[in-house]
């Protein structure tokens, strides 16, 4: 039954095909993967659509580990051939190739693959798992007049969805909607790992294959044996956000600042399997909760 719901999985046109091989970091060593996950609001964004989240998945060769790396959506970057812009306009401007060169350029990491996320499609997801457990550190209220009370609960689809979505009434605006992005993707992880009823997990994968949208070089084997491990992986799996120095306004924009200082390094343990060491010597404010 899974082999088969994941075969329904969209294809997304080779985002690769055009990048020229010059322009392009070397393949990651031994058997390393990288994946490029950006998150498209069907529901929200206008077209052109602009990534709503932007994660770099780094599984290690030995796929004992796994460390989800979160770009800010209002990132200020260097997009080819745009200048510099906020990081979630690449995809508006140019779709998955153009969001593959932004990132490749940004963290000199090679991708090898792509996978587009339809962020309506955390209801439905949350909702196939019986809902998933988050914790509110403190009370929040949105311009849209959704409360979320400090404390930790259930969330059903909707609330879910209506969580992970809020920006403007959050004290670090950007930086704190990545936590929560996170915060969820972390709690759906789980929340499969631990399942063992075959037909919510089944239900839970069919909403995968109707959420998310994948380059054809990721093949139905490849990802059943990628969620298959990532439901191994449990504790095993980092989050954490590119270095920042702190957002700001350029014109009438708001943004974040990448630290140039500090991004090189990161990024360059990220492509060598050596974020742990990092880790070890600098700030853990790049957690996004303590290491499980």
């Amino acid at each position: 039954m899974a082999r088969h719901r994941l075969g329904a999985m969209r294809t997304l046109p080779d985002p690769f095909a055009a990048i020229p091989a010059t322009e392009r970091p070397p393949p990651s060593p031994e058997r390393a993967l990288t994946i490029l996950l950006a998150g498209i609001d069907s529901e929200q964004d206008t077209s052109p659509a602009r990534s709503d989240a932007l994660m770099l998945v780094r599984l290690t060769a030995d796929r004992h580990h796994a460390y989800v790396v979160s770009l800010p959506r209002d990132s200020w970057v260097n997009i080819p051939g745009h200048g510099m812009d906020k990081v979630n306009a690449a995809y508006a401007y140019g779709g998955q190739t153009l969001a593959v060169r932004t990132v490749e350029r940004l963290t000199k990491v090679r991708i090898d693959h792509v996978a587009v996320v339809d962020m309506a499609g955390f209801r439905e997801l949350t909702d196939a798992l019986g809902g998933v457990v988050l914790t509110v550190p403190e009370q929040v209220t949105d311009p849209h007049f959704v409360s979320f009370p400090a404390g930790t609960r259930r969330f059903d689809g909707a609330a879910a969805l209506a969580y992970v979505r809020e920006r403007r009434g959050l004290p670090r605006g950007d930086l704190d909607r990545v936590r929560r992005q996170q915060e969820f993707l972390r709690a759906v992880l789980q929340q499969m790992g631990q399942e063992d009823d075959p037909r919510r997990l089944a239900a839970a994968l069919d909403a995968v294959t109707r959420t998310v949208a994948v380059d054809k070089g990721f093949g139905t084997g490849e990802m059943l044996r990628l969620l298959l491990g990532f439901r191994k992986l449990d504790g095993e799996v980092t989050f954490l956000t590119a270095p920042v120095t702190g957002t700001g306004m350029v014109g009438d924009a708001s943004v974040v600042f990448l630290d140039t200082k500090l991004g090189p390094p990161f990024w360059k343990a990220v492509g060598t399997d050596r974020l742990d060491d990092y880790l070890s010597t600098h700030d853990t404010e790049l957690l996004t909760a303590p290491p499980r």
